[in-house]
């Protein structure tokens, strides 16, 4: 099937399903699975589902290790998370380039985003630095909190 969605939506719809899966692990041993549990053949066929959607998203991103539109650091920060929430290892290139990309984004006054001339809203700098700060925040590297913390500070 041929879906023609855009970077950002299909990011979110990925981040959504692996936050959805957050939970501890179950065990699927009986029969009939109780109220709330996902049947071991859902849950793998979900798995896969991810994955291609992730390999998708690894094979589109830009040697700057941007998604879509550069403008807009935080339409990169949204695969970006897909990819931290998945913790598959073999996409561990892909983080980092995205990684690098969103510090590459990083101004001095704490804000993570660009500036848009001639764009009403400007670069949209409080939504960009919000989403960028969640992602580098969810990526556990202790040498981000500095950026971390002075994101903070610019969206207050």
């Amino acid at each position: 099937m041929d879906f023609k969605m855009t970077f950002s939506t299909i990011a979110l719809m990925l981040a959504v399903a692996l936050s959805a899966g957050a939970g501890p692990p179950v065990s699927l041993t009986a029969t009939t699975p109780p109220a709330g549990v996902v049947p071991r053949s859902l849950a793998n066929e979900a798995n896969a589902a991810v994955t291609r959607g992730l390999d998708w998203l690894a094979a589109n991103q830009r040697a700057d290790g941007s998604w879509s539109n550069r403008d807009f650091p935080a339409l990169t920060a949204l695969p970006l998370w897909a990819f931290i929430r998945a913790g598959q290892p073999q996409h561990t290139p892909v983080v980092s380039n995205g990684v690098a990309f969103l510090l590459s984004c990083v101004r001095d006054d704490g804000g993570i985003y660009r500036t848009v001339p001639g764009r009403k809203g400007g670069g949209l700098s409080n939504y960009n630095t919000a989403i960028c700060m969640m992602v580098l925040h969810a990526a556990g590297d202790p040498e981000l909190a500095p950026v971390v913390r002075d994101a903070r500070a610019f969206i207050a």
